[in-house]
């Protein structure tokens, strides 16, 4: 949408939206039209059913609120949610105990994967998981709110947001050297330091060819469920 309220949002989430309206405002309704209207396999889980707002900060000490104005600005150092006492739901916490394998990405860093660390109940049933988590590093570097940054970046940002201590494995795309992709953007798959600024170690890392080959900045989704596929009886996790 290029004006108005929803001007800059995905157009996923203006589904969504007109989801929730026809079913009088319930967001888990709302979720299981799109389910109906997609056909979607799987199943599509609410982190909370509360009306959040995120607020920003970038390094230059400009304050950013709404994920849509987040999304287009550089130089992000924190976000946050304007509401702190965030109730997260049961199904959500359920599906996290249950699970065999959590995935963390791929998707915008700051307006997607980090607000999800955000919301207590959830960071609180991550710490406490027994399954394994994998962060699937983005191909490229996102216009706006990651641009310039690198993959030690990227785990800085979910580290200080509330990820220290989380992350077991990162799964990330080998280099292309074809394609539209320029390599410059894309993210190197390696940490540059051994450790993130709070002395936190850095989980290892496993380098896969999983972009798109058509477009070479996004994951190839079935590349990408092979691998992780393949990840599961490899990872081991400590009885907490």
């Amino acid at each position: 949408a290029e004006r108005g309220a929803t001007r800059g949002h995905p157009v996923g989430n203006l589904l969504l939206a007109a989801a929730i309206a026809e079913e009088g405002g319930d967001l888990e309704r709302g979720i299981e039209r799109v389910h109906r209207i997609l056909n979607v396999r799987g199943r599509v889980i609410p982190a909370t059913t509360e009306a959040l707002r995120l607020r920003g900060r970038t390094r230059a000490g400009l304050s950013v609120i709404g994920q849509a104005h987040l999304a287009r600005t550089r130089g992000i150092a924190e976000v946050t949610l304007e509401t702190t006492s965030v109730q997260a739901t049961q199904s959500a916490l359920a599906a996290i105990s249950q699970a065999d394998l959590l995935v963390l990405g791929p998707g915008s860093l700051f307006t997607s994967l980090i607000p999800h660390l955000l919301v207590p109940e959830i960071r609180s049933a991550l710490a406490a998981r027994r399954a394994p988590l994998v962060w699937v590093a983005n191909v490229d570097e996102q216009e706006g709110e990651t641009e310039g940054m690198n993959l030690d970046g990227h785990m800085d940002a979910l580290v200080e947001h509330g990820g220290a201590g989380l992350i077991d494995l990162v799964l990330a795309a080998a280099i292309s050297r074809r394609g539209s992709a320029d390599p410059g953007r894309q993210l190197q798959p390696h940490f540059i330091r051994g450790a993130s600024p709070s002395g936190e170690p850095r989980p290892p890392i496993l380098v896969r060819s999983i972009a798109s080959k058509v477009r070479p900045h996004l994951h190839d989704s079935l590349l990408l469920a092979h691998a992780l596929l393949k990840l599961k009886p490899l990872l081991r996790k400590a009885d907490r």
